[in-house]
């Protein structure tokens, strides 16, 4: 196998990249900035990025950074104007870290690619599209999957190139061990069970939320329905009981609306009216107001039936 040597390095804290993917992060340490810029200048971007074991740690010695990393391109720097860059790179492929060369400014690694082993198999084939269908239930049903990422893996149909953007996209878990992993039939196998526990986790919550929001929905709809009666029983609080009770059995409106109405009158009952001032207040005060509690009544049905 053909060694190479010779490129600068970054320890990466609590980030793994994927060949075949495009990642941007900041870069604030001196000697990591140092490793960028030589690479911009000097290796045509190339760039080895491998993640370090410990990221509490903020200097790591070789000893403390993964051996397993991927060999990148730099294809774009940005400068804040302070210490920090943040860096787009393009992974370009697995790679093992065999050593580290001399150097005070930056880490400089040799390193050798690793194979991919049964990536141009049937059975990887089989499995990308076992994926990508369980990627297409993930895009109707919850938000890991969004319409960039189903159209990205989608438009991928080489193996390789579809698991390790899958995995990033869809976020797997332990990037690193799947990193690692040298045959390709079992990441995918790694990945397919990773999407459909994921699934099966999005349509409970999705469930779950739905429930919420119902339970929200008619618990907004009952309280305005009962401030809305409480308003029409002050705008009407001198009519008698049974009037209110004769005019709802009346009312234009659903029956389970008329139900609550009328149950709502007989709970919180008026003030009752004597009889020297009821025929009088009949003309005056009654019809009219009837009228209001019909109009303002029609108005709270339709908002608690939701039409």
């Amino acid at each position: 196998m053909q060694k190479n040597f010779d490129l600068p390095l970054i320890p990466l804290r609590g980030l793994t990249v994927f060949p075949n993917t495009t990642v941007n992060f900041d870069v604030g340490r001196k000697k990591s900035v140092a490793a960028v810029t030589d690479a911009v200048k000097n290796r045509n971007g190339k760039i080895i990025l491998c993640r370090q074991i410990n990221t509490d740690e903020s200097n790591p010695q070789a000893d403390g950074i993964y051996t397993v990393g991927v060999l990148a391109r730099v294809v774009q720097v940005i400068s804040n104007g302070g210490e920090t860059l943040r860096i787009i790179v393009d992974g370009i492929k697995k790679v093992k870290v065999t050593g580290y060369v001399d150097n005070p400014d930056f880490f400089v690694a040799s390193y050798e690619p690793m194979k991919e082993l049964h990536a141009r198999t049937v059975e990887a084939k089989a499995y990308r599209r076992k994926c990508m269908s369980v990627v297409e239930e993930h895009y109707f049903v919850g938000e890991r999957a969004t319409k960039d990422v189903y159209n990205i893996l989608n438009e991928t149909e080489e193996p390789v190139a579809f698991l390790y953007r899958a995995a990033h996209l869809m976020d797997i878990s332990d990037r690193q061990g799947f990193l690692e992993i040298d045959d390709v039939i079992d990441k995918y196998e790694l990945l397919l069970d990773f999407l459909e526990d994921e699934l099966e986790i999005a349509k409970v919550e999705k469930k779950i939320n739905r429930k919420v929001r119902e339970s929200i929905d008619k618990g907004q709809k009952e309280y305005y329905l009962r401030e809305q009666i409480k308003a029409i029983q002050e705008e009407l609080g001198d009519e008698d009981d049974d009037d209110l009770l004769l005019k709802a059995d009346k009312l234009p409106i659903p029956e389970e609306s008329k139900k609550k109405l009328k149950k709502d009158i007989e709970r919180n009952p008026l003030s009752k009216l004597s009889s020297s001032h009821g025929a009088q207040r009949e003309n005056a005060h009654v019809k009219p107001r009837l009228r209001n509690f019909e109009k303002l009544f029609r108005l709270c049905v339709r908002f608690a039936v939701g039409d």
